[in-house]
């Protein structure tokens, strides 16, 4: 497969578009704005003359944030680092430029700028053929992960409008429920201040910041440590039920420890509150909040248009609707339901994302038997048992991948008595679910068993 440089592929054409600034979004609007953030869209703007004027599809990457987006519908720039390019359509197919991009790795710079890394690679440019079927075939491995991601957020639409219908709107407070400041009904404190030159390491632990507290649930990637001598680590002990929020950023943002990790305290851009669970629950708390909040609950009480922090008395002071307690209870036992579909839910996108990098390298170093292979194992791994039983194609691929007995790469011959590579399972854990997906086709009678006593053994057929 022939290699290309950057400059032969893409075209820089950022220049001649008006960038708009974030302070310039709006949250709808006629055109959606890129940016270099994670959110494919960063906001709206009315300005259609002011629409990217180049041609589409593009690909429009974060000089700083490393971020890929594939454009094919009219759209506005982003400021601050964002960068669009044109791809050379007579060699390349622009979403296969788009896929092969998401796989590079440039070196580490921090948040400095990439681009200047980013057009010293090479591109691989297989047939234009072989591109469409690479692109098919990803595109159907995405789908499944898109789908997946859009059963996870029914989810939590589902819990919000349980809530709605059980305690109504926590602004308009529709049911009447008796109000009750937050101070009068929980016991909170901001966490320990940084202080760098206080530190001795004597006693090192792990704790939370603003970074790590996100709606519902918490970051709990590379925690950085600090001193909490013997006297701190009662004052700053986090357990099972406190609500940790964000007193800065994102003003208001919460969610419920659960000992996720021993030992672990918090820093000073965190309230932590503690609720008299016989008033109300945090179950119900982290909900009504970010309903509050939404609503522009803070606004109403805070009696400000821009609030950059809130302090332990403004917390304290911030009146919410209490409902009987035994709603609360009932609303606690839906959320842990949900929560816990959500979960397996969430495990299993996370291996299909894991699953999808994996197709990614192997697609674009000729491993791939393009279409077949990356169906089969995206089904495999999401256990979407009735996508495999309707087609025989994917039951024959499994089927011959059983009767090679073997894991990974291994050498198999082919009908010459020739040695070659066959790609079979993409691990142990791909192996047993594949097991358990043939089990449910036995049973199914979508496929045989058969024994050849000649060769005393057993082979696997469609019926």
């Amino acid at each position: 497969m022939k290699r290309l440089g950057f400059h032969e592929c893409f075209t820089d054409v950022t220049s001649g578009n008006k960038k708009f600034r974030t302070t310039e979004y709006l949250q709808e609007g006629l055109i959606p704005i890129i940016d270099q953030g994670k959110k494919f869209i960063g906001g709206y703007t009315d300005s259609g003359k002011d629409k990217f004027k180049g041609n589409l599809p593009c690909i429009v990457y974060g000089d700083h944030s490393r971020e890929v987006k594939y454009i094919d519908f009219d759209f506005a720039l982003g400021a601050d680092g964002v960068k669009a390019l044109e791809v050379n359509s007579k060699l390349l197919n622009p979403k296969f430029a788009y896929y092969y991009l998401i796989t590079v790795k440039l070196p580490e710079a921090g948040y400095d700028r990439s681009f200047k890394f980013l057009k010293r690679i090479d591109v691989p440019v297989p047939d234009l053929q072989t591109q469409r079927q690479i692109v098919a075939a990803l595109d159907k491995a995405q789908s499944i992960i898109d789908k997946r991601q859009k059963s996870i957020e029914l989810l939590d639409e589902l819990l919000r409008a349980t809530f709605l219908d059980m305690f109504g709107n926590p602004i308009a407070n529709p049911k009447n429920w008796p109000l009750q400041e937050i101070g009068e009904i929980s016991v909170s404190r901001l966490g320990k201040m940084l202080d760098s030159k206080q530190t001795t390491k004597d006693y090192l632990k792990p704790y939370l910041g603003n970074k790590n507290v996100r709606w519902f649930q918490f970051d709990l990637q590379n925690l950085k440590e600090m001193d909490f001598d013997e006297s701190e680590q009662k004052k700053f002990e986090l357990r099972d039920g406190d609500v940790l929020m964000c007193e800065g950023g994102e003003v208001g943002r919460c969610a419920i420890w659960r000992n996720q990790i021993s030992d672990c305290y918090y820093q000073k851009a965190l309230h932590r509150i503690r609720f008299n669970h016989d008033v109300i629950l945090p179950e119900y708390f982290v909900m009504m909040f970010y309903l509050f909040i939404n609503g522009n609950g803070l606004r109403r009480f805070i009696g400000t248009s821009t609030i950059a922090h809130l302090t332990g008395v403004k917390l304290k002071k911030i009146k919410v609707p209490i409902p009987d307690i035994q709603l609360q209870i009932d609303f606690k036992k839906i959320e842990k339901e949900i929560s816990l579909l959500k979960e397996k839910k969430e495990r299993s996108q996370s291996n299909l994302r894991l699953l999808f990098q994996s197709l990614l390298q192997r697609a674009f170093h000729g491993d791939l038997s393009l279409d077949m292979d990356l169906q089969l194992d995206a089904f495999i791994n999401s256990e979407d048992l009735q996508a495999i039983d309707e087609d025989n194609a994917l039951i024959q691929l499994l089927i011959d991948r059983f009767e090679s007995r073997n894991l990974g790469k291994e050498e198999t011959e082919n009908s010459n008595g020739e040695s070659e590579s066959g790609y079979q399972f993409e691990s142990l854990a791909t192996y047993e679910k594949a097991k358990h997906v043939l089990f449910h086709l036995l049973k199914e009678e979508k496929v045989v068993q058969q024994y050849d006593a000649e060769n005393n053994k057993t082979s696997l057929s469609l019926p």
